[in-house]
C-alpha cells in the first residue's frame, strides 16, 4: 500500500500537493545518500577489521583459555537437493579448522521430502567420521502451516538438537555452500567467553558475506547485484552501529535461540536471517547484543543453465550469451525471494503496535504432541516434532570424541539422565551411543522430557517486564527495515513517474508521449521545482558514494581472498574455486550496474504487489555452480583453484 501511495503522490503531488511531494522527494533522496555514505564507511571499516580479525589470537583475547577450549559450536547446514560435492567441500573446509574435532558439532539439516536425503547424510557422516567433535543429521517433516524454506528447516534442526541435549553454547547457521575461515568460530568463542553471564543470553553474532567463488563465470549484472548485496550488509557492521543486519551466515547464543522460541516457520519468516534478528530484538526488548565478526563467509553466485565443459576447449559466444540470460532469470527469482522479506517490516510494526515485545510475548499456542515412529506419544512443552526411533548401525556412525566418563560430567548433560529419554542408553542419538550394539527396545509409553526444556522456565532471568523499548535503537531498527524494503522503490517511482506525468519538473524524452490529462509544464508550483532541483544535486552525491563503495569493495575482496590468508595456516583451507579480481578486468562487472534495477526495483514491486492478497511464496531452490571438491582428507592450500575477473 505504501508503494501505491507514493505512486499517487508522484502523479498528482507536484501540482496538487507540492509541499507533500517536495518533502517526500527530499526525504527519500537524503535517506538514500545517508545509506550509501554509511555503506561506503562500513566497507572502509571492514577492510581493516577483516585483517585484524585474522591476525588476532582469539584464545588469548578471551581471557580464559580453558573456558575458550570448552566452548561447543552447533553448526547447522540446512540443505535441500544439494550435490554431495557441494556439501563435501563445505565440510572439508570446516574439518580443516584446528579445533574442529574438539569443538564443532555438525548438524546436516535435511528435508524429509527429498528422496535419498537420509542416505546422503549417512554417507557424509561415514566419510567425515572423526573429523568433528560430533556429527548428526535431522529430517525436517514440514507441516501444513509451515512455509517451505531455510527458516522452517533450521527451526526443526535447532529444536531437535536441543531435545537431544546437543545444542552446545553457540548455534551457527550457514548455507550449504558457505565457507568460513576458522577465525570466525574463534572470534565468536572468544567474545562469548569474555561476556558476562547475562550478556551471553542475548548474543547475536553477525558476519559479512562476499561472492568470490564463481564471480568471473556469471553475467556481470548478477555479479554487480551480489556485490551491492554484500555491501548492504557491511554497511551496518561497523563499530558503533546500533543495528547490524545478518545475511545468510550468522550465529546466536543457544540461550537466545531458546528465549526466542527458536526460528519461526510461517510465511513471514522466509528471510530467516533478518527475521530472526528482528524477532530477537523484540523478544529481548531491544537488549540483544548484535556483535560484528569480520570473518566473511565465502559464497557462490547463483547460476542458471550451464553447458558441459570439456577441458581445453571454450564455449561459443552464443552459448555464453544463453548461459548469462539464464543467470539473469535465476537471479531474478532469488531477488524476489529476498525482497519477499519485506514482510518483516509488517512483522515489526505489528509487534510494536500490539506491544508484543519482551520475554515470551509472542509465543504461539502450545502444541505439545510428539509423535514417535513406534506409535507412542509424548507431551513436550513448546515443540511439535516427529521423531525417528528406528535404529541402524549407520545412525550412530559419527559420535563425539568425548569419552563416556567425560560426557557424564559435561555441562551439556541434563541434570538427571534417568529422566531424559534423549540421553538414555535407549536413544540411538545419545552422545555416548555405540555403533556396535543396538539400543534396548522401548517398553511401554516413553517418558516425558525433563522440565528444563520448557522455554518459559529455561531462561527466567531475562527480566523484560517493564515493557520499555530503547527509543533511539527502535528508530534505527525501523529505519534499517525501511531502507531495505521501501526507500529504493520510492526513489525509483519519484524519479521516473513524476517527470513523466509532470514534464515541467525535468526535461524528459517522454514529454511528447505524456497523456493529455497531465499537468502543463508551466503549472508546476515553485515548491515542487525547488525540491526537484535539490534532489538532482543530491543524486550526484549518492553516485559518488556508490563509486566509493565499489572502490572499497575491490580492496575488501583482495584482503579477504588473499592478504588475510598469507602466513596463517591456522585459518584452515580455502574454497576450492576462487576468483581473483584485477583491474581493469573487474570493471566489466560494474558495467552491469544499470541492470541491477532488474534485481532490485522490479522484484520489490512484484513481491509487494503480490502481498496485497497473499504472503505465501512458492519456494524454489537457487541453483549454484557444481562444486568439484578434493578428497575430504586433502586440506592443502595448494588445492585452491583460482580464476581472474
Amino acid at each position: 500500500m505504501a508503494q501505491l501511495l507514493v505512486l499517487a503522490i508522484a502523479i498528482w503531488g507536484p501540482v496538487h500537493a507540492p509541499v507533500i511531494y517536495g518533502t517526500l522527494c527530499l526525504a527519500v533522496h537524503l535517506v538514500f545518500i545517508a545509506s550509501n555514505a554509511r555503506t561506503a564507511y562500513g566497507m572502509r571499516y571492514a577492510c581493516k577489521a577483516v585483517e585484524a580479525c585474522a591476525a588476532t589470537d582469539w584464545r588469548a583475547e578471551s581471557g580464559s583459555p580453558l573456558e575458550f577450549d570448552a566452548i561447543k559450536h552447533l553448526i547447522i547446514l540446512p540443505n535441500y537437493k544439494e550435490t554431495l560435492d557441494t556439501l563435501r567441500e563445505t565440510l572439508t573446509i570446516l574439518a580443516s579448522h584446528p579445533v574442529a574435532w574438539t569443538s564443532y558439532r555438525i548438524c546436516l539439516a535435511c528435508e524429509e521430502n527429498e528422496a535419498g536425503a537420509q542416505d546422503k547424510a549417512l554417507l557424509l557422516m561415514r566419510e567425515f567420521s572423526g573429523a568433528f567433535y560430533d556429527m548428526q543429521f535431522t529430517l525436517h517433516h514440514r507441516s501444513e502451516d509451515e512455509a517451505a524454506g531455510k527458516s522452517s528447516n533450521v527451526s526443526w534442526a535447532s529444536k531437535e538438537m536441543h531435545l537431544r541435549g546437543l545444542a552446545g553454547n553457540v548455534i551457527t547457521v550457514m548455507d550449504a555452500d558457505s565457507a568460513f575461515a576458522s577465525d570466525f568460530f574463534a572470534s565468536v568463542a572468544s567474545k562469548y567467553v569474555a561476556a558476562s553471564e547475562e550478556d551471553r543470553r542475548v548474543m547475536f553474532f553477525v558476519a559479512p558475506i562476499f561472492f568470490d567463488r564463481n564471480a568471473s563465470d556469471v553475467a556481470p549484472p548478477v555479479a554487480c547485484t551480489d556485490i551491492l548485496w554484500c555491501a548492504a550488509g557491511l554497511g551496518t557492521m561497523y563499530e558503533g552501529s546500533r543495528s547490524k543486519l545478518p545475511t545468510s551466515a550468522y550465529a546466536v547464543s543457544t540461550d537466545l535461540a531458546i528465549q526466542c522460541g527458536f526460528w519461526d516457520t510461517n510465511a513471514e519468516s522466509i528471510g530467516e536471517d533478518l527475521h530472526m534478528s528482528v524477532k530477537a530484538w523484540f523478544e529481548t526488548s531491544g537488549r540483544v547484543k548484535m556483535i560484528s565478526v569480520h570473518s566473511p563467509a565465502s559464497q557462490c553466485n547463483i547460476v542458471g543453465f550451464r553447458y558441459p565443459r570439456v577441458e581445453g576447449t571454450n564455449i561459443s559466444v552464443t552459448q555464453r550469451a544463453y548461459e548469462w540470460s539464464t543467470d539473469l532469470v535465476a537471479r531474478y527469482g532469488q531477488a524476489k525471494r529476498h525482497l519477499w522479506g519485506s514482510l518483516d517490516s509488517g512483522y515489526a510494526l505489528r509487534r510494536l503496535a500490539t506491544g508484543h515485545h519482551g520475554f515470551g510475548s509472542d509465543l504461539p499456542p502450545i502444541d505439545s504432541t510428539l509423535v514417535l515412529e513406534d506409535g507412542y506419544e509424548d507431551t513436550i512443552p513448546d515443540f511439535n516434532l516427529r521423531r525417528n526411533r528406528s535404529w541402524s548401525p549407520d545412525s550412530a556412525a559419527a559420535s563425539p570424541r568425548t569419552p563416556p566418563s567425560e560426557a557424564a560430567s559435561s555441562s551439556e548433560t541434563p541434570a538427571s539422565e534417568e529422566d531424559d529419554p534423549f540421553m538414555s542408553d535407549s536413544d540411538p542419538f545419545a552422545s555416548t551411543s555405540s555403533a556396535s550394539s543396538p539400543p534396548s527396545s522401548v517398553e511401554g509409553s516413553p517418558r516425558l522430557l525433563p522440565s528444563h526444556l520448557d522455554k518459559r522456565r529455561l531462561a527466567p532471568s531475562m527480566d523484560t517486564a517493564d515493557g520499555k523499548l530503547p527509543f533511539f535503537d527502535l528508530l534505527v531498527v525501523m529505519s534499517r527495515l525501511y531502507e531495505a524494503h521501501f526507500n529504493l522503490g520510492f526513489l525509483f517511482t519519484l524519479l521516473t513517474i513524476a517527470p513523466y506525468f509532470n514534464p515541467g519538473l525535468e526535461p524528459s524524452p517522454l514529454w511528447k508521449l505524456r497523456p493529455s490529462y497531465t499537468a502543463d509544464p508551466g503549472a508546476i508550483p515553485r515548491t515542487a521545482m525547488i525540491a526537484t532541483t535539490i534532489s538532482s544535486h543530491l543524486g550526484t552525491v549518492a553516485l559518488l558514494c556508490t563509486i566509493a563503495i565499489f572502490y572499497y569493495y575491490e580492496r575488501f575482496h583482495h584482503i579477504t581472498t588473499t592478504t588475510r590468508w598469507e602466513g596463517r595456516p591456522h585459518m584452515g583451507r580455502r574454497a576450492y574455486q576462487q576468483t581473483i579480481r584485477t583491474f581493469p578486468g573487474c570493471a566489466i562487472t560494474y558495467a552491469g550496474l544499470p541492470f541491477t534495477l532488474f534485481f532490485g526495483i522490479i522484484p520489490l514491486y512484484h513481491s509487494q504487489l503480490i502481498h496485497l492478497w497473499t504472503n505465501r511464496l512458492t519456494y524454489q531452490v537457487s541453483a549454484k555452480p557444481v562444486a568439484v571438491a578434493p578428497p575430504p582428507t586433502s586440506f592443502a592450500m595448494r588445492d585452491v583453484k583460482t580464476s581472474v575477473a
